[in-house]
């Protein structure tokens, strides 16, 4: 007997928080097609309420977040949706792209000390992965 895993893929626009709930992961999108959150939908609202951004009262979650990433919507305090991507790679401590370095400077002068620690070992992390490229590594 063998086990298939099977995946499916859809984009949905506008779907109902019921639908949303259904799925078991979830991937947004920010402008430019970077990642600004990638993994359980069930914690996907914990998670950008970690970062200051909650659902207003009768307003459809997924909703409020396309929106935010979208820039239709301003984000609750110091956070942007330009911001959005750096916050997820900080969240993972992935290194920052050196052309996105200025938003983990915003991030790193309006966070706490402890949040400022993952900044500085996100820079780091770019700083030594300036070099490296996926062209570098695929042999023909």
């Amino acid at each position: 007997m063998s086990t298939y895993s099977s995946y499916l893929i859809l984009i949905l626009l506008y779907c109902s928080y019921t639908l949303f709930r259904m799925f078991d992961d979830i991937i947004f999108l920010a402008k430019g097609g970077l990642t600004a959150y990638h993994g359980p939908v069930k914690k996907v609202e914990e998670y950008f309420a970690g970062i200051g951004i909650t659902v207003p009262d009768r307003v459809n979650p997924p909703d409020h977040f396309i929106d935010i990433l979208e820039g239709l919507v301003k984000p609750n305090g110091n956070v942007t949706h330009q911001q959005l991507p750096v916050r997820w790679m900080l969240h993972n401590s992935y290194p920052v792209p050196p052309d996105m370095l200025h938003f983990a400077d915003q991030i790193a002068a309006s966070s706490s000390s402890s949040s400022t620690s993952n900044v500085n070992d996100a820079i780091k992390g770019a700083d030594e992965a300036v070099d490296q490229s996926f062209a570098n590594a695929v042999s023909y």
